[in-house]
């Protein structure tokens, strides 16, 4: 971007016709930049295969974003510019993946409270409601169906165990980061592979737990609860 606003200002500035000149850089910049732009969705698995096709590059997290930070051609971007010197672009670099570091760190550990304390808790008090509710109705007769109960029994059973195994897998992550330290570029890309990796499982998990657990056991308000409901 640097570059381009650097060629607009060293034509512009000196051109005769200013118009004339605007669309003829114009013109230039379209075409030399022309496979970045897309006028679909950004967002949508369609630019992701586009912009490969393209050969742009498709930098999915953070860590892998900020490895490219200071290669030779961006530092001499920012020197070139007199923005940052070789020393300050690698100090930010440094900065942002301690602050990726921390977040992370931060909000695994948040999680993990949240999993053990309440929400594991929440979803096996109501497991243990669905169970006598089975044998209350069992003990009144053999011929009242309890089909719906026991299959819902079995489905957040199956769901918690994973639950606790994916909490158990977290945690072990999250005191393995240690190892990483001495690096920080591969501390930022364990924490974004392994660990955050392994939030967004135990988050999926948790989510359907979610959908199937009675509102009043449930440890925390629901979305339609956050936006309509008024206390």
């Amino acid at each position: 971007v640097a570059d381009v606003l650097s060629s607009f200002s060293d034509e512009l500035e000196n051109a005769t016709d200013f118009d004339a000149a605007v669309r003829r850089l114009i013109r230039k910049n379209l075409k030399k930049h022309r496979r970045i732009i897309f006028n679909g969705d950004g967002y949508t698995d369609e630019w992701v295969a586009e912009a490969e096709d393209r050969g742009l590059l498709n930098l999915r997290s953070t860590p892998e974003a900020l490895r490219k930070y200071t290669l030779k051609k961006n530092i001499e971007l920012f020197k070139r510019n007199n923005i940052f010197n070789e020393t300050e672009v690698k100090a930010r670099q440094e900065i942002l993946l301690e602050n990726y570091i921390n977040i992370i760190d931060l909000e695994a550990l948040t999680m993990l409270d949240m999993a053990k304390k309440d929400i594991f808790p929440a979803v096996s008090a109501f497991t243990g409601e669905l169970a006598e509710t089975i044998r209350r109705k069992r003990a009144v007769s053999d011929d009242i169906r309890v089909d719906a109960e026991i299959k819902l029994l079995s489905k957040l059973s199956d769901l918690l165990t994973q639950f606790s195994e994916k909490i158990d897998e977290l945690d072990s992550k999250v005191g393995g980061s240690i190892a990483y330290r001495k690096n920080i570029q591969s501390h930022a890309e364990y924490c974004c592979n392994e660990m955050l990796m392994t939030m967004t499982e135990l988050r999926a998990i948790s989510d359907e737990m979610e959908m199937c657990t009675d509102g009043k056991y449930w440890p925390y308000p629901s979305y339609g609860q956050l936006l309509f409901s008024v206390q």
